[in-house]
């Protein structure tokens, strides 16, 4: 009986005169070609040359050994069964008369080998149904191609293997999502089977959200995984992530689920999706965190202190004003400015106390602390826009810049009405002395310093000569 009707069918006049003219024509055609009967046990009609080559046969002789001149002995073994279902299948399935298969077969020295073959059948009226194949052999393309597909595999388990489980939204818009990879906990994979019956992502993920994240985190993370704001952020960025808190066990944990787009066969988009526990990461990331910040407290607190210290063994004790040391500290930086020949305009004045020791003889050194203090609120009075410096017991420095510089001679002669008033009084009296920088003798601070000594001390025999 044919597979298919006669009618729907070619027609088609074979014969052994035919059949000749056919074996003429098939030794040019590039590929494998044969024909057999579908009736009985399916008989070879004809082989080209091209065809012995595919099953490794130097002759036609070889070939009827190799095969017994029939069909299904062409066919691997282990595909015989399959094969011969499938073309049952491919051919009374509709009336066309064109099939395509690609199976294995056993070439005469036991190498398997793969062909694509396209099969055509007619009926003729001394052979009944017949066959016309062609077949190519693909056995380099399939093993490349399965090679490909293995190390594609290979690739995605690598690159998947950190992960819980994954998932991949198939059509952005029916959101049809399927699993690649599930967890290793039964509580986990009973879940994922749940979820994927939701029939979609959006579903899924909200039952996913209800049923395993932490209540606290559930809006939020609702938000932020709703699919028009995933494809919103890949638009932006290659890949995305979000880490949140699921409750596993009765114990909350940190996860993190991952997308990256990507593109599919049909031409369309997807989004794979994939969790992970990062309880440990997270974790260990906030401790850092933590311990940064307590570190960095710890270090701002020590400089509070060092600066606090330093600043202390900068100033006086008694007036609170900078000491000798931090006078040092400023002499050298103006000493490096005269070295390097920079424009520099400031003056020294010199202040000493007088008759501090009969205060102290007289009154006790507590009058005699005191007489220092208001002698220190009187000159940082006077010279208000400038540094003033404890030298010693009964001695101030005071460096003149900007604008006390520039009044220097009014300030002075503030000073001076002061000591001849108080000379009236009995009230406190202070010697001074002041000397300019002059670049073209002044080597160093000093040497203002010292112009400025001297001429303190001229106004303080002056002042004595005054009582």
């Amino acid at each position: 009986m044919n597979i298919i009707d006669s009618q729907n069918a070619q027609r088609f006049n074979l014969n052994e005169q035919t059949l000749e003219t056919i074996r003429q024509f098939g030794e040019h055609f590039p590929g494998g070609f044969f024909i057999y009967r579908e009736e009985g046990n399916k008989e070879l009609l004809y082989v080209n040359s091209a065809l012995l080559k595919i099953f490794g046969c130097r002759n036609l002789d070889e070939f009827k050994q190799h095969t017994g001149f029939v069909y299904s002995g062409m066919l691997h073994p282990d595909v015989r069964e399959k094969i011969n279902s499938a073309i049952k299948t491919k051919f009374s399935a509709s009336k066309s008369i064109i099939g395509h298969i690609i199976y294995r077969v056993l070439r005469r020295d036991g190498a398997t080998r793969w062909v694509d073959t396209y099969g055509h059948y007619a009926v003729s009226e001394e052979y009944g149904g017949v066959y016309f194949v062609f077949a190519t052999d693909i056995t380099e393309q399939k093993l490349a191609s399965e090679s490909s597909k293995e190390l594609n595999r290979s690739v995605f388990e690598a690159l998947t293997s950190s992960y819980d489980s994954v998932l991949l939204i198939k059509d952005l818009d029916t959101e049809r999502i399927s699993l690649f990879r599930h967890p290793n906990t039964e509580d986990d994979v009973t879940h994922i089977r749940t979820a994927l019956r939701q029939a979609n992502y959006t579903e899924a993920t909200n039952h996913y959200i209800d049923t395993m994240v932490l209540p606290e985190d559930r809006e939020w993370f609702r938000r932020e995984t709703a699919l028009p704001n995933v494809k919103k952020a890949l638009t932006e960025s290659k890949h995305f992530a979000v880490t949140y808190r699921r409750i596993l066990n009765g114990e909350t944990r940190y996860y993190r689920v991952e997308y990256i787009r990507l593109k599919l066969k049909d031409g369309k988009s997807g989004i794979i999706y994939a969790f992970k526990d990062v309880d440990d990461e997270v974790r260990n990331e906030k401790k850092l965190k933590t311990d940064l910040q307590a570190a960095i407290l710890a270090q701002k607190q020590q400089e509070k202190e060092f600066y606090i210290v330093q600043d202390m063994a900068l100033k006086d004790s008694l007036t609170g004003i900078k000491n000798k040391r931090a006078f040092k500290q400023r002499e050298n930086q103006l000493n490096q400015a005269i070295k390097k020949k920079e424009p520099l305009q400031f003056a020294i004045v010199v202040c000493d106390v007088n008759d501090l020791k009969v205060i102290n003889d007289t009154q006790g050194h507590l009058a005699g602390d005191q007489y220092i203090k208001n002698t220190c609120s009187f000159i940082c009075h006077v010279f208000q826009h400038s540094p003033v410096f404890r030298f010693g017991g009964d001695e101030f420095v005071v460096i003149l810049t900007g604008s006390d510089f520039e009044n220097r001679e009014q300030l002075m002669q503030e000073l001076d009405q002061n000591n001849r008033k108080n000379l009236l009084t009995g009230e406190l009296v202070v010697a001074n002395g002041l000397a300019e920088f002059d670049p073209s003798q002044d080597t160093c601070t000093n040497d203002v310093l010292q112009r400025a000594d001297n001429s303190m001390y001229e106004n303080k025999m002056q002042l004595k000569g005054m009582r």
